[in-house]
């Protein structure tokens, strides 16, 4: 999509087409995170450093799990995202990979400290079914620590949604654990 991009407009010409495809009206706009290009690198528990989201997806199944993630190259967060959520009243992170999909929105430059400046309710959404790379026998104290990890926020979360099988004694919890 990113040929559909204006840094005036954002992604106003994609919404417009996404609109004629399915004949749905959207409320809001679609915001990048970031207009640079980049690749999201990881390194496992026991040392591999891989780079690019689809390396996510191919070790999906391995028992070597992600320790930390980070962008290759550094890039600027766009200055719209920031505003936007330094500005916000409601933040949601949902469904997708934790690290590829979720967490990867605060690693642009700025975006930390916009999330921090941010007086928004912040809610995260897990997935159903975790993926044994990522979040395989996460409990909800595991997701709260690895927010605070990348978002350096001690109370990260206002609200955890998260599949019940995963419920278990927490040593901080958030406002509400659904």
């Amino acid at each position: 999509f990113s040929h559909l991009f204006d840094k005036n407009s954002g992604f106003a010409l994609l919404q417009k087409e996404l609109e004629n495809l399915t004949s749905i009206k959207f409320c809001g706009q679609i915001i990048p995170v970031t207009t640079q290009p980049a690749n999201i690198a990881f390194e496992t528990k026991s040392g591999a450093i891989f780079l690019g989201e689809h390396e996510l997806d191919n070790h999906r199944m391995s028992k070597d799990t992600v320790k930390k993630i980070w962008l290759e190259p550094k890039v600027p967060a766009f200055s719209q995202a920031i505003e936007t959520i330094k500005n916000a009243d409601l933040i949601i992170f949902s469904l997708g990979s934790l690290h590829g999909s979720v967490l990867s929105n605060l690693l642009p430059t700025g975006m930390k400290e916009a999330f921090k400046k941010s007086h928004a309710r912040k809610i995260y959404v897990t997935n159903l079914a975790s993926s044994r790379n990522e979040t395989h026998e996460y409990q909800p104290q595991d997701f709260i620590d690895t927010f605070k990890k990348y978002s350096g926020l001690v109370n990260p979360l206002d609200v955890l949604i998260i599949p019940k099988k995963h419920f278990t004694c927490m040593q901080s919890t958030p406002d509400a654990i659904i």
